[in-house]
């Protein structure tokens, strides 16, 4: 009997030794090895366009949209000595195909990082990238790239001489005339193709786009887990949209999302708890500490990806929130959401 029992012991100390042994595995592989500069694109700018580095980021396995699991950073050094730090995010490059009237991506090549940014003063740029997860870190060496004057006129923002108007950065102002496109049908881009160069030819310099479950929005697949598609889609369209010179007003979230009676979508939503979300009714969404911090991480995603763009207008966090339920109830909980978010972007 006492044979029985040894060998009992000794499978269950091999078990263990394997388990200790898969867990630490697991954890080094998951860890940052190495990050690396693939490319600085271009690698002379202008002034008020973009500037993208790409990035190769070897040993993480793991949630790429989690800045919490991981967290890629570029620390930039502008002309006059100021440091700024901007989250790269996760990338994959696609072809577009018209099948009939329906438009298809497909994947070119394997997902890797990039860092986007707009630089507001020329002269010379220094950067370098760390990566840090699961108490591992990577860094690369220092890089520069040079900057030249540019007659573009910079982001809008609201005017220091006037805030009933908005200036560019150049000083110059612009009369917007503008149309909701929000989402496309099945042709997808090729509709924001025609469109845009129809309005261009009109006159129009100005559109409002959703972020909607059908049509660039990027969290709707998968709690935490954004759509590299429609994220691909949406950097089309804002490269169109500089082609022609339209603006554009990014509507982030649309009432559906939250309502079970107007455009109701609650019950496809991520953040159901009958979908494995936190939420057992639209309304909790406003007061959950799990689901704020979770659009928190979207919202860092969408400014590391599109916050380059002089083409974003104004970011719309809600479209028609009194539709929403419940609102009139919890409309001060939806007044201090908007307020956190606004603060945060």
């Amino acid at each position: 009997m006492r044979w029985k029992w040894a060998f009992l012991l000794a499978v269950l100390a091999l078990l263990s030794v394997a388990i200790v042994n898969f867990l630490w595995q697991r954890e080094a592989y998951s860890a940052v090895h190495n990050v690396e500069v693939l490319g600085i694109n271009p690698p002379r700018a202008r002034l008020y366009s973009r500037v993208e580095i790409d990035l190769n980021v070897t040993g993480y396995i793991g949630n790429h949209f989690d800045p919490e699991d991981i967290n890629i950073t570029a620390f930039i050094t502008d002309p006059d000595g100021e440091v700024f730090a901007l989250p790269a995010f996760y990338y994959q490059d696609y072809r577009r195909v018209l099948l009939g009237n329906a438009e298809r991506l497909e994947p070119v090549g394997q997902p890797f990082w990039k860092v986007r940014f707009t630089p507001v003063k020329a002269g010379r740029y220094e950067f370098y990238v760390e990566a840090v997860s699961k108490g591992s870190s990577a860094r690369t060496p220092v890089y520069s790239f040079e900057v030249e004057p540019s007659g573009l006129p910079g982001f809008a923002r609201v005017s220091g001489r006037d805030s009933r108007y908005l200036e560019f950065e150049n000083g110059n102002s612009q009369f917007f005339v503008g149309l909701n496109v929000c989402w496309s049908g099945s042709r997808g881009t090729y509709d924001y193709d025609e469109w845009f160069r129809a309005m261009a030819e009109s006159g129009v310099n100005l559109v409002r786009i959703w972020m909607a479950p059908w049509r660039f929005g990027i969290e709707w697949k998968r709690l935490g887990r954004y759509d590299l598609e429609e994220a691909w889609r949406l950097d089309y369209v804002l490269d169109l949209a500089d082609r022609y010179g339209i603006y554009i007003i990014l509507c982030l979230m649309n009432h559906g999302q939250l309502s079970t009676q107007v455009n109701p979508q609650w019950s496809e939503n991520p953040y159901n708890k009958a979908r494995g979300g936190p939420l057992s009714k639209p309304e909790e969404f406003w007061t959950s500490e799990e689901a704020r911090g979770l659009f928190k991480k979207r919202l860092r995603y969408i400014v590391a990806r599109w916050g380059y763009s002089t083409r974003l207008l104004a970011w719309e966090l809600w479209n028609e929130v009194d539709l929403t339920d419940n609102y009139m109830s919890v409309r001060e909980n939806v007044a201090r959401w908007h307020a956190e978010m606004a603060a945060y972007l």
